[in-house]
């Protein structure tokens, strides 16, 4: 397993940032009750998102993310390719 990534600050308000990951371990599953099957499981992906910071308190984020998986022969192992979209408000505050 590694990844990669990036991040580019353009003003103290926003940021852009990418991260490239690659998986390849090995995906066990039962067999009957004394019996365990491992088949390697392979997978690629990558992700971009951006940070809005819109006060001192509050940032906002968008990211998009996809991923590949290579054929495996356990069916029951993943193997559909998939993508996601995700927003985030964070905000901190103090208790006292």
């Amino acid at each position: 397993t590694w990844y990669a990534e990036s991040k580019y600050t353009f003003t103290p308000r926003l940021y852009l940032a990418v991260r490239v990951e690659h998986n390849d371990y090995p995906f066990i599953s039962p067999r009957g009750t004394d019996r365990w099957i491992a088949s390697p499981s392979v997978f690629s992906d990558v992700e971009a998102g951006a940070g809005y910071r819109l006060t001192s308190a509050t940032l906002l984020k968008l990211s998009v993310r996809a991923d590949r998986w290579n054929p495996n022969a356990n069916p029951a192992a993943p193997q559909a390719n998939g993508h996601a979209i995700a927003g985030q408000i964070s905000r901190t505050f103090d208790w006292l």
